[in-house]
């Protein structure tokens, strides 16, 4: 389910930056 979020904040999101550190953080400290 942490993954699907993950996905969606990429896809919010247009480019690949501090943005994606913190949603993979966030991702690992969730599972």
């Amino acid at each position: 389910m942490g993954l699907n979020i993950a996905i969606i904040t990429l896809r919010e999101i247009p480019y690949f930056g501090n943005d994606y550190e913190i949603t993979f953080r966030g991702v690992k400290n969730e599972s």
